[in-house]
């Protein structure tokens, strides 16, 4: 499972209520990734049930987010010369 960033929550459907929406800035999981009839990539995700909202959308357009980078804490290692 990958864990994306929210970063277009603008043009909500009218039929999907709030409470089933998605917020700019908040992180969700994404448990499966489909394409719908037109070719669009969606998400569904862990945390926000669609098909529990009784609509016809069943995941969130994918440009809708941006993957969280695995961030890592390097060390770099220097070679020291002697003059």
């Amino acid at each position: 499972m990958n864990r994306v960033i929210c970063i277009n929550d603008s043009d909500k459907p009218e039929e999907i209520s709030n409470k089933y929406w998605i917020v700019k800035g908040q992180y969700y999981t994404v448990i499966n990734e489909f394409t719908d009839m037109l070719g669009i990539p969606l998400y569904q995700l862990a945390e926000v049930d669609l098909v529990a909202a009784g609509t016809r959308y069943k995941g969130f357009a994918t440009y809708r987010f941006a993957p969280i980078e695995n961030v890592t804490n390097s060390v770099k290692q220097y070679q020291t010369v002697d003059a």
